[in-house]
């Protein structure tokens, strides 16, 4: 098993990226819970924990992308 260091996404407009409705991340390192993105509001994103189940507010640069496979 390898680990893998995520760099957080990158959510600005002008740069092409960021955090998307229907989305699958991470809240810091790759690990624990995932979260699907629910909704944003400018900087902030309202996320699900897909086990429990619970919801929260976040800032989106705590966003990191989770891979499935």
């Amino acid at each position: 098993m390898s680990l893998r260091l995520l760099k957080p996404l990158d959510c600005l407009p002008a740069a092409g990226g960021g955090v998307v409705p229907g989305q699958t991340v991470y809240l810091g390192a790759n690990t624990g819970p995932t979260y699907r993105v629910v909704a944003l509001d400018g900087e902030k994103a309202w996320v699900r924990d897909e086990q429990k189940g619970a919801e929260h507010i976040v800032n989106i640069w705590r966003c990191y992308p989770a891979f499935v496979d």
